[in-house]
């Protein structure tokens, strides 16, 4: 489970006990005097609580960021095996596997280099990554030689390395997702962990109209001033698509107000960049075999044992 998620988890089983439970707070305003003055010394100390959490999630991306740079030379390698610029022989194709090699097929195609589609596949084995996936954007995928992640200190940045293809001439499309870790001081005892402050995708240029997945066109009808002549006039549109990741929701600068509409925009777009933070990036060739979705199911079978455990008591 990611860490960051700890808090959350424990503010969404609080609301669910709170439902259950009906509302179980105190009317404050019914205490005494003296108890009042207590609770609001046992409010600086949650500040003072909230500012020791601000610290350890500040040393938990310390420790990202470490341990992100020590990976890097193994994704080096997976990319180059993926798009056919190394051939691994000998002890590094040797794997215990749960059946025989007599089971499986045996014919090679010399002319097939690395492993096709392998980011394509990975993608379509991971919500809610596979969900924002659309038809017309699997040949693009086709060409995704890999995807790199870098954790820094304000936040983290996702880049998919393309090949040359008749899309677009961009070669990396990058994200980029800034975190605040600090508390807000304006409301200070309201803390769960970093937030997200910004989000950047890059501009992708498209080589046609036509290439681009991320729009469609429709008729619209067009009157004349004089009401006499009708006309149909061609409407860009937005479409579904995986590519619309890279032109994400904008964050208000400042103090801006951030309304239910755009607060879940922005939480869609950080379940997918934070998913591939986690683990797409971290387990690619788990997804790519579908093993990570066994153990997925395992983990979600768990969770409705424990739910199932729960009711019944």
């Amino acid at each position: 489970m990611d860490l960051f998620d700890k808090k959350q988890n424990v503010d969404l089983l609080s609301s669910r006990l709170a439902g259950l439970l009906g509302t179980a707070g105190v009317e404050y305003t019914a205490l005494p005097s003296n108890v009042r003055s207590r609770v609001r010394a046992l409010k600086n100390l949650q500040v003072e609580l909230n500012k020791t959490e601000v610290e350890y999630y500040k040393e938990l991306h310390a420790l990202e960021i470490k341990y992100s740079k020590l990976n890097q030379k193994v994704y080096e390698k997976r990319a180059e095996i993926v798009n056919g610029r190394y051939e691994p022989s000998g002890r590094e194709t040797e794997f215990p596997e749960e059946y025989e090699e007599s089971e499986l097929n045996q014919s090679s195609d010399h002319s097939q280099r690395g492993i096709p589609k392998f980011w394509l596949t990975v993608f379509k084995n991971v919500e809610p990554l596979a969900a924002m996936i659309q038809p017309q954007d699997e040949e693009i995928l086709a060409h995704l030689q890999d995807v790199r992640l870098t954790v820094n200190e304000k936040g983290f940045v996702l880049e998919f390395v393309f090949d040359k293809n008749d899309f677009f001439t961009n070669d990396v499309l990058t994200k980029t997702y800034e975190l605040d870790f600090s508390v807000d001081e304006s409301d200070p005892l309201d803390y769960s962990g970093p937030e997200i402050v910004g989000v950047k995708g890059t501009q992708i240029n498209w080589t046609s109209e036509e290439k681009n997945p991320t729009i469609t066109y429709g008729k619209k009808t067009k009157k004349q001033k004089n009401r006499s002549v009708v006309s149909q006039v061609s409407v860009a549109q937005r479409a579904e698509s995986f590519f619309n990741f890279f032109n994400p929701p904008a964050l208000p600068e400042g103090e801006g107000e951030v309304d239910d509409d755009l607060r879940l925009q922005v939480s869609e777009d950080y379940e997918a960049g934070d998913v591939l933070r986690q683990t797409v990036v971290h387990d690619a060739v788990l997804y790519f075999t579908g093993e990570a979705l066994l153990s997925d199911d395992e983990d979600d079978e768990d969770e409705y044992m424990e739910d199932e455990s729960d009711d019944s008591m």
